[in-house]
């Protein structure tokens, strides 16, 4: 009994064991291997989906203002980085104000179109294979430009601000010399009946350091072109040379006691120095068969710098105000450097060269020929002319057919923030520093040149 016993019981324990035991280890197999497929089928499903990609692409850097002219379009390069090290395209651009500028993207390359004066923000959005993107925001400025003639051209402020000589081109092409408000308003007409003469006439009038006279010069291509200086209210008009041969680039002493002038009166060109009343011309720089040319004053009245092909090549010379101690201040031999201009506290020079790149460049140097910077590099056949310091010494205003088109451009002096402001030649800064004049295209005739007004205050802070 006791053995049939513990064997019913043992069997009995076995039963019982064997459909428990066995049916939880059957069910926990299962759910070991539903959970394995499960997982088995998310690692699936995570090989067939794209890599997860966080990191969004992000601009290189903030941009500065753009000034872009009315009516001109310009290109930019703008530049995304991606984390992930995956390629970034432009996706789209928008205008804030599509009467001031418009926009659009093409590839990697942004366009804007200036349509009207004012200030816009551009934004630009980056998109990586990911889908990720990434944005950036910049000021646009479209310079407000005024028209103050309907004809005239080389525009020259006051020494007080307060009216602006030009030469003003008449129906039947003769050339005079006029005066008007800082506003383009009361034109008053200077000079005689074709004073200036025919067409190409060369340089700007100058107005005498005091504002109380305006020296200019007569036809350029006639043989015998006279320097002349008018009293600002139109009387007083005398030939200051009045002497057989060309005579050209009128510069006032900073005393107004003087006048430095180009002249061929001697069979070649040389830089003259005449007295204001027209006494006492003298040969200064005495270099038989070179030519010299572009006399500028240093602010102090010491020195005069100008450019000089005596060395069988254009180099910018400076000699002492008598003449004396003249120094070749670049020696590049076969290159060609004009145009200087002393800065307004006299230690720098702004020049022209044109170097074996072929190409335009805009130099400053020190006063003394060291220290020479290249600030803007033009890679077009255009030439640039008379690059111009700000009252402040802190811009330069040149201009330049880089774009294929005559543009008046400035920057600071040290080369940044170079903006392209209006299509447009020569050029005088206000005296104080906030605006420009310049020769821009006349409505009613292109051919003819008119003068108009830039606010830089409006918009250019570099």
């Amino acid at each position: 009994m006791a053995t049939h016993h513990r064997g019913r019981a043992g069997r009995g324990n076995q039963a019982v064991g064997g459909s428990r035991g066995p049916a939880r280890y059957r069910r926990a197999r299962a759910a070991s291997a539903q959970v394995l497929l499960v997982a088995v089928l998310m690692g699936a499903c995570e090989n067939l989906l794209p890599p997860v990609n966080p990191l969004a692409p992000e601009s290189c850097g903030s941009i500065p203002e753009q000034t872009i002219p009315e009516g001109k379009s310009e290109s930019l390069r703008v530049c995304f980085t991606d984390g992930n090290g995956d390629r970034v395209s432009l996706l789209s651009a928008r205008s804030s104000d599509r009467k001031v500028l418009t926009v659009s993207v093409a590839g990697r390359t942004l366009t804007v179109t200036g349509e009207g004066p004012g200030k816009a923000t551009v934004t630009v959005t980056a998109r990586d294979p990911g889908g990720s993107v990434g944005t950036v925001s910049f000021p646009v400025w479209v310079p407000r430009v005024v028209r103050l003639t309907d004809d005239g051209y080389y525009p020259a402020w006051s020494p007080n601000g307060g009216r602006i000589a030009f030469v003003g081109v008449s129906r039947d092409y003769s050339y005079e010399l006029y005066v008007m408000n800082a506003y383009g308003g009361d034109v008053t007409r200077l000079t005689g009946t074709s004073t200036l003469h025919g067409y190409g006439y060369r340089n700007p009038p100058v107005w005498s350091p005091d504002g109380s006279r305006i020296a200019f010069q007569t036809d350029f291509h006639s043989d015998n072109a006279e320097i002349y200086v008018i009293n600002a209210d139109g009387s007083g008009e005398t030939n200051l040379t009045n002497n057989p041969g060309r005579d050209a680039d009128p510069a006032w002493s900073p005393d107004g006691s003087r006048i430095a002038f180009t002249s061929d009166r001697d069979g070649d060109s040389e830089i003259y120095v005449i007295n204001a009343d027209g006494s006492g011309a003298t040969n200064l720089t005495n270099s038989p068969g070179d030519s010299e040319r572009f006399p500028a004053w240093s602010p102090d009245g010491s020195r005069i710098v100008f450019d000089s092909y005596r060395d069988r090549s254009g180099e910018i010379y400076v000699m002492n105000a008598d003449g004396s101690g003249a120094t070749n201040l670049t020696n590049t031999p076969g290159d060609s450097e004009h145009s200087p201009a002393w800065s307004p506290d006299g230690s720098r020079i702004v020049f022209l060269s044109y170097r074996g790149d072929g190409h335009h460049g805009v130099y400053v140097m020190n006063a003394d020929g060291t220290g020479e910077t290249r600030l803007m590099n033009i890679k077009t056949s255009g030439s640039n002319s008379r690059p111009a310091w700000s009252p402040d010494g802190s811009r330069i205003a040149f201009h330049s057919a880089r774009n294929g088109s005559l543009e008046l451009s400035v920057m600071n002096a040290d080369g940044t923030g170079a903006a392209n402001l209006s299509v447009g030649g020569f050029h005088s800064w206000s005296p104080d520093g906030r605006r420009i004049v310049f020769s821009c295209e006349s409505v009613e005739a292109p051919w003819i040149p008119s003068v108009c007004l830039v606010d830089l205050s409006e918009g250019w802070h570099r």
